[in-house]
């Protein structure tokens, strides 16, 4: 058991806890090498055994696997006192500390926290990443408010085997998917649920089922069997989180059409938003990713008017070790900003591509554009921390509403995930301009 003034890997100083999860402790540390604060959880001791010292390691893995700007930063694996210390970014507050304090919040702060958290978790699930615990108190606010997803102590890599000895629910029960709660597989759409359930408490005050003073079991029955509370606070933002609360997982967007439709709310000023046409083939590629019943809960803390022609979406199976391509720089606009693809991942009939956009003129951009015509037999079939366009053959995407702006020298990035019916591997010449 860590103390206050533990020296943990000969550079981080605990000072105090933070917090306690499933999983561990979490205490909010200095980096006495780097002068900084850090976030360090205390994962488990080798004596607690084989099955929980994977699951640690399992979680230091997916933390490190992702890297977005809406996820906490991991900075380090180390060990202590026979067990394993997960070593992070430290943010100072959480949104159920804000929701504790104000209970509601302002429609656009809503809007651009769910914007900014659906993007990084755009960016898990392409990873073949489910969280399986998105609630408000994994939900970390910087001081300047913006939103990063934090603890994936329960995330699963659908490429890994199931480790739990037991079954159970996972996540916080106020913010479970009905089908999880009912003991369906966890799936990328059971985040989605999750996050519009969060979302709704920032905008109600209360969750879109029942409350958190409901005992468990009745709680799992509750949003099992009845229906969500409607929104009193009415307008573009409730009619997405209605989207989001669907029923049926089917019926909900993937999450980076959800992140679409959050920043459309954004970005102000209200108005009907129309999701654009769905084009992606249907497709259904499961995985099992946990068998869940209601035998134990681990606790971590349908839009009016809208088309719901959202096409079946699994997960995709990512062959680890694939060669990618080289990166292909685009052609600079002529106000100077360029874009550079690059390959990261790819499976047996798609793959997945960064793309970097920097301002190589002599100005402040404000917002861009970035513009290729996809192969033969090529579809974009999903893009997050930025929007598609479709015009004939050609494929623009424009920035999102937090990467609009960049500075002399500056940069910044969106990911897609391309279909290319196994006609193999093409990084498409790009270019780019302001707007």
């Amino acid at each position: 058991m860590a103390d206050d003034g533990d020296l943990v890997a000969g550079r981080y100083r605990l000072q105090m806890k933070a917090a306690l999860y499933g999983l561990g402790e979490v205490w909010r540390a200095r980096d006495e090498q780097l002068d900084r604060d850090v976030a360090v959880k205390q994962l488990v001791s080798h004596r607690t055994g084989g099955k929980a010292m994977l699951r640690a390691m399992r979680e230091a893995r997916v933390a490190a696997k992702l890297s977005h700007p809406h996820a906490v930063t991991v900075y380090d694996v180390v060990e202590h006192q026979g067990g394993f210390c997960l070593v992070m970014e430290f943010l100072p507050s959480s949104l159920a500390d804000v929701l504790a304090e104000r209970r509601q919040l302002p429609q656009g702060m809503i809007a651009k926290i769910g914007t900014e958290i659906a993007a990084a978790l755009a960016v898990a699930h392409a990873d073949g990443i489910v969280h399986r615990d998105v609630s408000p108190g994994n939900v970390l606010l910087t001081r300047g408010g913006t939103a990063k997803i934090a603890d994936f102590g329960i995330a699963r890599v659908l490429s890994e085997p199931t480790i739990t000895d037991r079954p159970f629910v996972p996540g916080t029960p106020a913010y479970l998917a009905p089908e999880v709660a009912g003991g369906a597989d966890v799936t990328t759409r059971s985040d989605v649920y999750s996050l519009g359930a969060t979302l709704y408490t920032a905008l109600e005050g209360h969750p879109p089922v029942g409350t958190v003073d409901d005992d468990t079991e009745t709680l799992l029955n509750r949003i099992i069997d009845e229906e969500i509370t409607t929104p009193v606070r009415t307008g573009p933002l409730a009619d997405v989180l209605l989207l989001l609360l669907r029923r049926d997982p089917v019926e909900r967007p993937a999450m980076g059409k959800a992140a679409e439709l959050l920043a459309k709310v954004s970005a102000g000023p209200a108005k009907a938003i129309e999701p654009s046409p769905v084009t992606r083939r249907p497709r259904r590629v499961r995985r099992k990713i946990l068998l869940a019943a209601t035998a134990g809960v681990i606790a971590g803390g349908a839009v009016t008017g809208l088309a719901t022609a959202y096409a079946r979406e699994g997960t995709m199976p990512v062959i680890s070790g694939a060669v990618a391509p080289p990166m292909m720089p685009g052609t600079p606009g002529p106000a100077g900003c360029a874009a550079t693809a690059q390959v990261t991942q790819s499976w047996p009939g798609g793959h997945k591509t960064l793309v970097t956009v920097r301002n190589i003129g002599p100005a402040k951009i404000d917002s861009w554009a970035v513009m290729w015509t996809p192969a033969a037999g090529h579809e974009v079939d999903d893009v997050w921390d930025g929007e598609i366009e479709r015009s004939g053959g050609s494929v623009t995407v424009v920035n999102a509403s937090w990467n609009a702006t960049l500075n002399v020298d500056g940069s910044t990035s969106f990911g897609m995930v391309t279909l290319d019916g196994g006609t193999g591997l093409t990084v498409e010449p790009l270019s780019c301009r302001p707007r």
